[in-house]
């Protein structure tokens, strides 16, 4: 699923689009979906018309119709070469999707080390490791999505405490100074 931000540099859409193609020549059996139109897609230079046949466009979408578009054979792919946030990662994981994400510093400490990651700009990773998800077994997928599940709830949880520490000192500190 990607946004109408695809064509941004940052986003990499040109390396998961090469990355589809391959598996459409290997005959691979797969459903992109994206939540734009066919039309907005097609004015791009990066998108690759073959791979219509394997795209729903859903055009834009409410949240609610986002989370019915997530089923147990669902992988959330990122290819973003950074993320602030990567909001729609920690959405996915929360819904108990799989994701695959680039094998980057940011993406390991937002995510976390059990994330399924592949090497940045290399199509021919990205594909090894969505063969990869194929093999697995619905135990291992669960597993997985439940320490990246994990992760986030300890990894906000440390945010949380970290915050709440911040505001203890500098009320205390403005305790003393009166």
């Amino acid at each position: 699923i990607v946004g109408p931000h695809f064509e941004y540099l940052h986003k990499n859409f040109e390396e998961f689009v090469e990355a589809m193609f391959l598996l459409q020549k290997q005959n691979f059996d797969f459903e992109i979906v994206i939540t734009l139109t066919k039309e907005q897609l097609h004015k791009s230079v990066l998108w690759n018309s073959s791979l219509d046949k394997n795209t729903t466009f859903l055009g834009h979408s409410s949240k609610s119709e986002l989370q019915q578009q997530f089923r147990n054979n669902t992988i959330l792919i990122s290819t973003s070469v950074i993320e602030t946030l990567g909001l729609h990662v920690i959405e996915a994981i929360q819904n108990g999707v799989l994701v695959i994400v680039p094998d980057e510093l940011y993406s390991r400490s937002v995510y976390g080390e059990d994330t399924i990651s592949y090497k940045l700009y290399s199509s021919e990773s990205l594909l090894e490791k969505i063969y990869g998800v194929v093999l697995l077994d619905n135990q291992d997928i669960q597993g997985i999505i439940r320490k990246n599940q994990a992760y986030l709830i300890q990894n906000e949880s440390k945010k949380d405490d970290s915050v709440v520490e911040i505001f203890d000192e500098i009320l205390g500190d403005n305790d003393v100074q009166k």
